[in-house]
């Protein structure tokens, strides 16, 4: 009988943020292969979804979620710490479950009573390093960000030269981080080539000599898209806009910020009814504040995503900081939306730019990207049914789910 824990400090759901939407659709594939999958949690689950495919469910209590603090004063907490504490933020924003998980995991393994599972698979790279020796025969890692490179990225975008310094010093207390963190590791599982690299220190997965033979296996698991739940519709005549995510990912609240103070405005000469609605969870004070602007709506904890991109004529990912990819571009590809993004929103997805969508690095060229997409022509239906296309054949949850199994129970 084949046995595999997933530990976890982030509960799996099919109906919230991308991290969470990853998590059930992995496990539902682990939960195909496996005869037995159980989870531990710190926190809660809610979704009895991912309940039903489980055998066992261990919830390991911890703190309540703090209200999200202020972009500014979190990128000034985060310096700090990666100047003075040599911590990566990876590390210390997962620091409270990793304590409690790391206790339960070890209480586990000194019970020992039962055989050691054949796998134990921990989710987010600042859990990594938890697992006790004896809990499972091997053992399994999926990175869905790379703090390195995000802390990279935001360093180029850093205004004043004390912040790009201490944003580097946080790029590379990562840096050592992710290195430790591969040790020990039977199976890696990222969401792109490029992560690996980055994870690797630059070079590829299958590096010669002996540095390369201890390294963990790969599995590229890209990102998906439930392609029941997000169906494609006809598009409106309305120029409106959407940008979908959880609303205190830093990526996504420097992405929409930027968006509306530099974008949205060039839009505007050229649609003056363009509307922007902004669509997610836990907004922090500086996106609520985007929504007393003229045109720009707030919609928060959102039922149907999918109502909310069948509204929509253009469904923009205006990210400047981000790995892997995101599921908010493939959600409104399934669903037929017409995406304009810049190359870092975009990234992590196979897809050909101008074909299955636009995109711009700069303001004036997202802008124009945008109005294109709004024009009268049929530009923005095409893309909507390209995007779909590509979706449809490379990025359905399932296959990707099965793909992951089959990594994992290579190592049983």
């Amino acid at each position: 009988m084949s046995r595999a824990l997933w530990v976890t400090s982030e509960a799996p759901d099919f109906n919230v943020g991308g991290g969470s939407i990853r998590q059930a659709h992995l496990l539902a594939g682990l939960g195909r292969r496996f005869d037995q999958v159980d989870l531990v949690l710190a926190g809660h689950l809610s979704d009895p979804a991912v309940a039903g495919g489980l055998a066992g469910i261990t919830e390991v209590a911890t703190e309540a979620r703090r209200v999200p603090a202020p972009v500014a004063w979190r990128r000034g907490s985060d310096l700090w710490r990666a100047f003075v504490r040599r911590r990566p933020a990876e590390v210390h924003d997962r620091g409270r479950e990793r304590a409690v998980l790391g206790r339960h995991l070890g209480k586990m393994s000194a019970a020992g009573s039962a055989p050691p599972y054949d796998v134990v698979h921990v989710e987010h790279l600042g859990l990594a390093g938890i697992v006790p020796a004896g809990l499972g025969r091997r053992c399994s890692l999926d990175v869905q960000n790379v703090p390195s490179r995000m802390a990279f990225q935001a360093a180029a975008l850093a205004p004043g030269r004390r912040q790009r310094a201490l944003l580097r010093a946080e790029s590379a207390a990562a840096r050592r981080f992710q290195a430790r963190a591969l040790r020990g590791l039977d199976l890696l599982s990222v969401v792109s080539a490029a992560d690996a690299a980055d994870l690797f220190g630059g070079r590829t997965p299958a590096g010669a000599g002996r540095e390369a033979a201890a390294r963990p296996a790969v599995a590229i698991v890209p990102n998906g898209v439930d392609l029941h739940r997000f169906r494609a519709a006809p598009l409106p005549s309305e120029p409106r806009l959407v940008f979908t995510g959880t609303l205190d990912f830093l990526p996504n609240v420097d992405g929409i910020i930027w968006f509306t103070d530099q974008v949205l405005p060039l839009v505007r000469q050229a649609i003056p009814d363009v509307t922007l609605d902004i669509a997610g969870r836990r907004p922090t004070a500086e996106v609520r504040a985007l929504a007393r602007r003229p045109g720009v709506r707030l919609r928060v904890d959102v039922a149907d995503m999918g109502a909310v991109l069948a509204e929509a004529r253009v469904a923009v990912v205006p990210l400047r900081i981000g790995t892997g990819s995101r599921l908010k571009a493939l959600e409104a590809m399934a669903a037929g939306r017409p995406v304009a993004g810049t190359p870092i929103g975009l990234e992590g997805i196979d897809l050909e730019p101008g074909t299955h969508a636009l995109v711009a690095e700069d303001p004036a060229g997202l802008a124009a990207a945008i109005v294109r997409l709004c024009g009268p022509d049929e530009t923005a239906s095409v893309i909507g049914r390209a995007g779909r296309s590509l979706v449809e054949a490379h990025y359905g949850w399932p296959a990707i789910g099965d793909r992951f199994a089959a990594a994992m129970s290579q190592l049983s």
